[in-house]
């Protein structure tokens, strides 16, 4: 790594932890039980079947497309979910669901930012609803201001994507994290290759100069920065950390790992898988470098991994007719990315809590991201406010073997949005404004452009196929009264009527 910024890293790190605030933090951690270090690996578009770990109960040709033996590792000392689902189709979210541990549905922020605005003026059958587009507010309370207070260090590698470009959120140090690096507005980098984008750019990746002479491929430049602040908090063993490694792959424009292409052609790929393979294989590597600095340094055996995906994969575009259309597939899965079907909600999540989780466990209860803010409350003793509101549930239980959570907060998807251009939309039916809820293995879906509800049995029908929603009845109002009843309790937005300018009505049978 580069030696002014492994100092610079360093430095931080040191003048962070001599601080007052962590002085007076590590006296407020006497009386609590050992708190594990906590870091969350976040992928970005990576689909439920883009590794070499079968999600499903068959193996599927994407999982032999894909090496990924440090994902394979990771799950052998941990849990594999099943049925594990981002908040949304798409990435800022999600990603706030898991700052805010709220839903889109609640936040209001329900698009990726800063997508389309209020009344966007683009044929289609509805207008875009009023909605969130700057992001986390100051007054929402966060996941690193929590974690803060019960003592941890925090910091912030890689995409935020939690705010529009001058708004509060654009910045994850005025959410609470104690160092934020390489993070900004953007949701894409501008390149993979340095300087990451035009400086200057809306999407050029800021604060990683320190790799333009060795011309470090993205991925392993954010890597490089997450290992050296391991390095730094292990001479610092008595204060816990929160680490979010956020990286910007697998998120278009999708360019290859120099290193790794060549052996993807030779195999047979077309240049458009070729070039996924090798990115999601160079993120598979920063996830080995991770494990294998938390040994070195001694920290693994007190490190929680939580490994997620933002939304599901890139299954619409990223290629080109010469070097082939799709980088991927989210077979069994309907669609993917942006879809208002499974495949654009299930993402590949495993969790290593080293004395806590089973080896090579899977679970199929259903868990979504707005559950991660008050599991991580759990396992560190942290407290919150008497008011504070949260859609999701501690996971904790399933880490350690027991089953059956009881949610309060049914689980629910929420997308007053047109994503896409109208071109791919013509092609692509499934990408259209919805809104769903799953309660044990149904999951019922309501079109608004269509103005039509779909349910389906996921356990017997996973890829969506077969709309029962005729022989269930009874089922269906069931579970439409709950999305409805809860849609009014947090007032979500719908989409306007084109010429009347009002939301339309809420899901109805």
């Amino acid at each position: 790594m580069n030696k002014k910024l492994k100092q610079g890293v360093q430095l931080m790190v040191a003048g962070l932890m001599a601080s007052p605030f962590c002085a007076m933090a590590k006296k407020t951690q006497q009386n609590i039980v050992e708190q594990p270090n906590i870091l969350l690996f976040v992928v970005d578009d990576m689909g439920w079947q883009d590794s070499s770990i079968p999600m499903w109960q068959e193996t599927v040709p994407t999982n032999r497309l894909y090496r990924t033996p440090n994902m394979e590792r990771l799950a052998a000392k941990g849990v594999t979910f099943t049925d594990a689902y981002a908040s949304s189709p798409v990435c800022s979210p999600t990603r706030t669901a898991i700052m805010t541990g709220q839903n889109p549905m609640r936040t209001r922020i329900s698009n990726w930012i800063p997508g389309e605005r209020v009344g966007s003026s683009e044929v289609q059958k509805h207008l875009v609803p009023e909605w969130n587009v700057p992001g986390i507010s100051k007054d929402q309370l966060t996941l690193p201001q929590v974690l803060n207070s019960a003592g941890y260090f925090t910091a912030m590698i890689g995409k935020g994507h939690f705010g529009e470009k001058g708004a509060h959120a654009a910045d994850p140090k005025n959410l609470g994290f104690d160092v934020s690096i390489a993070s900004h507005h953007a949701g894409h980098p501008g390149s993979y290759y340095v300087p990451y984008g035009k400086p200057g750019s809306s999407h050029h990746v800021p604060q990683l100069d320190a790799f333009y002479k060795d011309s470090t491929y993205l991925t392993d430049a954010l890597t490089n920065v997450a290992v050296n602040m391991l390095d730094s908090l292990s001479k610092h063993p008595e204060k816990p950390f929160f680490i979010d490694l956020s990286h910007y792959a697998l998120h278009t424009p999708l360019m290859e790992h120099p290193e790794l292409m060549a052996k993807y052609l030779g195999l047979g790929y077309n240049r458009t898988q070729a070039r996924y393979a090798s990115m999601v294989e160079s993120m598979d590597a920063s996830l080995g470098r991770i494990m294998d600095a938390l040994q070195v340094n001694g920290q693994l055996d007190n490190t929680a991994i939580f490994f997620i995906s933002d939304n599901g994969g890139l299954v619409t575009h990223g290629g080109n007719a010469v070097d082939g259309p799709y980088a991927t597939s989210c077979f069994p899965l309907r669609l993917g990315k942006g879809g208002s079907y499974e495949g654009g909600i299930r993402i590949p999540m495993l969790v290593s809590w080293p004395g806590v989780t089973p080896g090579n466990k899977r679970v199929s209860e259903p868990v979504i991201t707005d559950d991660l803010l008050m599991t991580f409350v759990d396992m560190t003793g942290a407290n919150l406010p008497s008011d504070y509101v949260s859609d999701g549930v501690s996971i904790t239980p399933l880490l350690k073997g027991k089953h059956n959570l009881k949610r309060e907060v049914p689980m629910v998807w929420h997308y007053p949005h047109y994503w896409a251009t109208p071109r791919l939309r013509k092609i692509n039916r499934d990408i259209k404004p919805y809104t769903a809820i799953r309660v044990g293995d149904y999951k019922l879906l309501y079109s608004y452009d269509e103005g039509k509800a779909e349910l389906y049995n996921l356990k017997q029908d996973i890829g969506e196929k077969h709309n029962i929603i005729a022989s269930n009845s009874k089922k269906a109002k069931e579970l439409c009264d709950k999305l409805v009843a809860h849609m009014k309790q947090v007032k979500a937005q719908t989409p306007l009527d084109r010429k009347t300018g009002k939301p339309v009505a809420y899901p109805h049978l």
